[in-house]
């Protein structure tokens, strides 16, 4: 049984944990999809194709992979929604979205996936920005 925070700094560290744990559940299923299409989500150009199933949807003629695209397209365009309105909050802004989403990703590596399994390694997203 959860109790309420009893502060707002209490109540801040529940939302964080929670805004950590559904990017760290999004970010395992994107790789476990991607690797299952045989995806890289690398690049930012890769993860566009695939937002616009460019070259996914033309070859995709079984059911099964169809709808395991429709699955991942759909958790990469939530993640994206997720850290958006994490980086238009006034009191969080864009650098707290980057550390939750590679906060996120650390812990999923932590638990065995690799850097370079597909969606993993956003690291390369955020080269040049400062911190």
């Amino acid at each position: 049984m959860q109790t309420e925070p009893s502060n707002e700094q209490e109540a801040v560290a529940v939302q964080v944990h929670r805004l950590v744990h559904q990017l760290e559940a999004m970010g395992a299923r994107i790789s476990l999809l991607a690797r299952g299409l045989g995806l890289s989500l690398q690049t930012p150009s890769e993860i566009q194709a695939v937002l616009r199933c460019d070259e996914a949807c033309a070859r995709n003629t079984n059911p099964r992979e169809t709808r395991m695209l429709e699955e991942l397209r759909g958790l990469l365009v939530l993640r994206y929604g997720v850290v958006k309105q994490v980086a238009n909050n006034d009191q969080a802004g864009a650098p707290a979205a980057r550390d939750l989403l590679l906060y996120a990703n650390d812990r999923l590596q932590a638990k065995g996936f690799d850097a370079q399994d597909p969606g993993i390694n956003l690291r390369p997203m955020f080269d040049g920005i400062d911190r």
